[in-house]
C-alpha cells in the first residue's frame, strides 16, 4: 500500500488539523443533521412501523416471562435460556434493532449511528446474563469503542480529526488488552472461554498495534481498513452471540409447549434435541459472523469467487473428467441421505410407532427398509 498523507507529526497535519476544528467540522455535522431530518421528514411512517414491531416483541415476551420462570423452577436445565426470557423488554430491543435493517435500508449515517446506541444498551444487559464475569472488561471496552467508532464515522468528512480519533483509539485498545492478558495470566485456573478470550486479545493487540504504526506513518488507508474490519468482527460477534442467545432461549421454551410438546419424540428426548438445537444455532451464528466479517473486510466476493473457481476446476483422469465440486455434491449427497434417514427413525421410532402400537418386529423392519430405500434414493441422486 502507498502512504496517502503525511506523517500525524508533519506541520502539516497540524496546520490542517486547525482548519478541519474550526470550520469543517460544523459544516460536515450540519450536512449530516440535514439528512437525518430530511429522511425522517419523508419516511416517518417507517418509525411506527418499527415502534410496533417493538410492542409486539414485548408483549409476546412479557406473555412468556412468568410460564419461562415456572418451567425453569422444574427443570433448572433451562436456566441459561431464562435469564433472556426474564428481561422481555431488551429481548424485544435487540430483536427489533435485526429486524429494521431491511425497513430502513437507505438510511442516512447518522441514523443508524443513533439507533445502534440505542440498542447497544438491550445488548449490553443480556450479554452481561449469558457471558462469564471474567469477559465483563472485554465487553465494556467494546461499548466504549463503539460509541468512539461511531463518532468517527460522523467525522469521516473530516481527514485530519478522523486520524486522531482512530490514533486514540487504537491506542486505548493497546492499553486494555494489554492489561487483559496480563490479568487473565494471573488467574489460578484457565476455563475454555478464558483462553479464547486471551487468544483473541492477543491477535487484537497486534492488529490494533499495527493500525496505529501505519496509522502515525501515514498509511490513513491501510489503518482504517485494518481497524474498521477488526472492530467490526467485534461488534458483529457480540450482536450474534446475543441474538443466539434469544433464540436458543426461544427454542428451548418452544419445546414445552403445543404442539411441540404434544410430540413423543420431544417428550422422550427433550434434553438430546436441546443439544442439538443449541449447537445448531451457534453454528449457523458462526457461519453468519464469518461471511459477516468477510464482507467487513472486503474479501467476501473475492473469496466465495475463489472458492468457486477452486471447487469446480476440472481434472482428467483418462477419459473421466471430474471436479472438486461434484465430488463435494456426490459426498453431501450421500451424507444427508443418511441424516435423512436417522431423523426419519428417530421421528418414527420416538412418536409414530407408540401411537399405532406396532410389534417390535414390525417396527424395525418398517425403520430398517424406509433406511435403504432413502440411501438408495440419495446414491442415485448422488
Amino acid at each position: 500500500p502507498r502512504r496517502r498523507r503525511p506523517p500525524i507529526w508533519s506541520a502539516e497535519v497540524r496546520a490542517a488539523a486547525a482548519h478541519d476544528l474550526v470550520e469543517e467540522t460544523q459544516v460536515s455535522f450540519g450536512t449530516q443533521f440535514a439528512q437525518l431530518r430530511a429522511y425522517l421528514a419523508r419516511e416517518w411512517t417507517k418509525l411506527i412501523y418499527l415502534a410496533l414491531i417493538f410492542l409486539g416483541f414485548a408483549f409476546i415476551l412479557f406473555k412468556i416471562k412468568q410460564q419461562a420462570a415456572r418451567w425453569t423452577a422444574d427443570d433448572p436445565a433451562l436456566e441459561r435460556a431464562n435469564r433472556v426470557l426474564q428481561l422481555p423488554v431488551a429481548t424485544a430491543g435487540v430483536l427489533t434493532f435485526l429486524a429494521a435493517r431491511p425497513v430502513f435500508q437507505q438510511a442516512p449515517r447518522l441514523f443508524w449511528a443513533v439507533l445502534a446506541a440505542l440498542a447497544l444498551v438491550p445488548i449490553l444487559i443480556l450479554l452481561r446474563r449469558l457471558i462469564d464475569r471474567h469477559l465483563f472488561p472485554i465487553l465494556n471496552a467494546l461499548v466504549v469503542f463503539y460509541i468512539v467508532a461511531q463518532l468517527r464515522q460522523l467525522a469521516a468528512a473530516l481527514p485530519v480529526l478522523s486520524r486522531v480519533m482512530l490514533l486514540l483509539e487504537m491506542a486505548g485498545g493497546v492499553i486494555f488488552l494489554a492489561w487483559f492478558i496480563h490479568s487473565t495470566r494471573s488467574s489460578p485456573r484457565g476455563t475454555t472461554s478464558r483462553k479464547t478470550a486471551r487468544t483473541a486479545a492477543r491477535i487484537g493487540l497486534v492488529l490494533f498495534g499495527a493500525v496505529f504504526v501505519a496509522n502515525s506513518l501515514g498509511y490513513v488507508r491501510l489503518a482504517n481498513y485494518l481497524g474498521a474490519g477488526a472492530l467490526a468482527a467485534a461488534y458483529l460477534a457480540i450482536l450474534l452471540y446475543a441474538a443466539a442467545g434469544i433464540v436458543e432461549g426461544l427454542s428451548f421454551f418452544a419445546l414445552q409447549i403445543r404442539p411441540l410438546a404434544s410430540l413423543g419424540v420431544v417428550r422422550n428426548h427433550r434434553p438430546l434435541l436441546r443439544i442439538r438445537i443449541a449447537r445448531l444455532i451457534y453454528f449457523g451464528a458462526f457461519v453468519l459472523w464469518a461471511l459477516l466479517t468477510l464482507g467487513a473486510f472486503s474479501l467476501r466476493a473475492p473469496v466465495v469467487e475463489g472458492v468457486r473457481r477452486f471447487i469446480t476446476a476440472e481434472m482428467s483422469v483418462g477419459s473421466l473428467r471430474l471436479s472438486l465440486g461434484a465430488l463435494l455434491a456426490f459426498a453431501l449427497c450421500i451424507w444427508f441421505a443418511v441424516l435423512l434417514s436417522r431423523f426419519i427413525r428417530f421421528l418414527l421410532e420416538g412418536d409414530i410407532y407408540e401411537r399405532f402400537h406396532l410389534a417390535r418386529g414390525s417396527a424395525y423392519a418398517v425403520s430398517t427398509i424406509l433406511h435403504y430405500i432413502i440411501l438408495l434414493l440419495g446414491f442415485f441422486a448422488a
